[in-house]
């Protein structure tokens, strides 16, 4: 099946080539749309380009040589103050979360210092997964309040336990990010915060022994510790 993708991927990049859309690139597997094109598209605001867009990004991952890419997939989905382009299920989140931003986040943060766009990118990403759990748990209240009437249709992700749970361990893995970048910047008192609910989290679905739990407990007692060094000078 995998062959078979690619093949078709290369048919329609020789395509938009020839017909004189996009223009081919030195990179591999890279073409370049045409300004007018990028143009006509942003004008029209389809909403399956943007779709196609944020797929892609998050099929390809992270990738330092396209960075300006990654930052447009995640403007299309998370807003940053405006209005959504792209509405993610649960599992296409989970996929972009993974395999973009949290790597994003965390090389814009090392290698170009660019603090408050790392932390703000997690930061709407925190809200845009617990909007996700809520939601999913509303749906799944609901169904359950139907369900004893008539037989109401019910999907994977609304009485799937496990998607939630997926759900609030990688906002877990967010916090606990962003708690270690506040951290570096000296902010502690908010790494504290966001440590404390990274703790909670992992201690209410994986139990204290786990080695995730232990290892954000033992980033807890390193922030309570310059916390209070902090506080005493």
């Amino acid at each position: 099946m995998q062959p078979y993708n690619k093949r078709t991927e290369v048919e329609a990049a020789s395509m938009l080539v020839r017909f004189g859309i996009a223009r081919s690139r030195t990179k591999e597997d890279c073409i370049h749309f045409q300004d007018i094109v990028k143009l006509y598209s942003c004008k029209r605001g389809v909403p399956v380009v943007a779709q196609a867009v944020v797929q892609a990004v998050s099929y390809r991952g992270f990738t330092s040589m396209h960075l300006e890419h990654l930052w447009a997939a995640c403007f299309l989905v998370f807003g940053f103050g405006s209005s959504l382009v792209v509405e993610l299920n649960v599992s296409e989140l989970l996929v972009l979360v993974k395999r973009v931003v949290l790597p994003l986040a965390i090389h814009t943060f090392i290698t170009f210092s660019r603090c408050n766009a790392a932390l703000e990118l997690l930061r709407v990403c925190t809200e845009a997964l617990e909007a996700k759990e809520e939601s999913l748990v509303s749906r799944v209240e609901k169904w359950l309040n139907r369900s004893y009437c008539w037989g109401s249709a019910k999907s994977d992700a609304q009485l799937n336990p496990y998607l939630w749970q997926e759900l609030a361990m990688l906002r877990a893995a967010v916090l606990e990010t962003r708690a270690k970048l506040m951290l570096k910047g000296g902010h502690y008192d908010i790494a504290d915060d966001l440590i404390r609910k990274t703790v909670h989290i992992r201690t209410s679905i994986y139990g204290e022994h786990h080695p995730d739990t232990v290892s954000a407990r033992e980033t807890q007692s390193k922030i309570t510790r310059l916390l209070t060094n902090k506080e005493g000078n």
